[in-house]
């Protein structure tokens, strides 16, 4: 199962954007896949408007998104498969990218409305449950950055005793995401 990243070239900073994407389909893709998930592509949205529309207020494919809009789930009609379309930057700046944890955090709420289409009590406990599941495969190195190495915090010694080169996976923002 692959999931295609949509980044939105024209606007400024478009090859960070794109790495924040990567870095939720590198987390969340193996979350999603354990959960019988489908996400078919993962789009940056805009407020103004997406893929060169920009200053028409629509995002794609013309639905209107307003500024408190982080995310959206377009499903297939099949249960567990999407497209998901996530906001990365802040409304009317499209220079600010959104820290990561605010995208991570969108992206465990657009994969819980593969399940449940509504804010219900059982969407929030399965949005928990996956932002959950997100924090332990990245603590337990089941996610890894785009070198290939563990996002957790453990830490690993290459060449043996004292020497080689070490790798600290504690911090978690492996991949070059947005921060």
């Amino acid at each position: 199962m692959s999931m295609e990243i949509k980044p939105l070239a024209n606007l400024p900073d478009a090859d960070r954007a794109k790495a924040v994407l990567e870095r939720l389909r590198r987390e969340f893709l193996p979350i999603a896949k354990a959960r019988g998930y489908t996400v078919t592509s993962l789009s940056e949205m805009c407020c103004c408007g997406d893929a060169g529309r920009r200053g028409n207020g629509r995002g794609r494919g013309g639905r209107l998104m307003s500024n408190n809009v982080w995310g959206y789930n377009q499903s297939s009609g099949r249960r567990g498969t999407c497209r998901i379309s996530i906001r990365l930057r802040q409304p009317a700046d499209h220079g600010a990218i959104l820290p990561y944890e605010d995208a991570a955090g969108t992206m465990a709420h657009e994969l819980a409305h593969c399940v449940h289409g509504n804010h219900s009590a059982a969407f929030y406990k399965l949005m928990d449950e996956i932002a959950e599941q997100h924090a332990e495969y990245v603590a337990k190195g089941l996610v890894v950055d785009r070198d290939g190495f563990p996002m957790g915090g453990q830490s690993h010694t290459l060449g043996g005793r004292g020497g080689g080169v070490r790798h600290t996976g504690g911090s978690g923002t492996g991949g070059g995401g947005g921060g």
